[in-house]
């Protein structure tokens, strides 16, 4: 019954129990404190099996060292509300789905630039909780370490791809 729309700042939805609706409605915010920064700006959202609205945050760089909700996955309730970090350290998502059956998400996720023509690889990532960390910004992609963090201590265990695709593919989605 609603239209869920993720802009680069914000979250809304729009009743929409009928087409005539829709094209009058007004939006219902949801949530409005997302990273409003232009690089991997762009928003990818999708209703989970346990009903929970998900949305790709994409880090606001290259490589850096991202705060708050940037470089993540989160997930909300559909009728707004703060949002939690479903996954963290990732740098680019731009499509995720959840395997039927199972309900555990898998992701594709964008390895960073200027790392080489054949480094890093881009990424499929499996999620199958909440909580998991997949290296961003201290790998570039798959296992292939970044040279601004290469020397430093990792804040947890990564969660490494389950498929590393070539360097620069862009893998933009993935869908059951």
């Amino acid at each position: 019954d609603y239209l869920y729309v993720a802009e680069q700042h914000r979250i809304v939805r729009f009743p929409a129990p009928n087409l005539a609706t829709l094209l009058t409605a007004k939006p219902e915010i949801l949530f409005t404190d997302l990273p409003d920064q232009g690089h991997h700006g762009w928003r990818y959202l999708r209703m989970g099996p346990d009903g929970k609205l998900y949305v790709s945050v994409g880090a606001p760089c290259n490589i850096c060292r991202v705060e708050g909700l940037a470089g993540t996955i989160i997930r909300l309730d559909p009728t707004g509300g703060k949002p939690e970090i479903f996954a963290y350290g990732v740098r680019n998502s731009v499509g995720f789905d959840f395997q039927p059956g199972t309900g555990e998400m898998f992701f594709t996720d964008n390895g960073a630039d200027g790392m080489g023509d054949d480094s890093p690889p881009d990424e499929l990532n499996h999620a199958p909780r909440k909580g998991l960390w997949f290296g961003y910004p201290y790998f570039g992609g798959g296992r292939d370490r970044t040279p601004d963090f290469k020397g430093l201590k990792l804040p947890g265990k990564p969660t490494f791809p389950v498929v590393e695709f070539g360097a620069h593919v862009a893998s933009l989605g993935i869908h059951f």
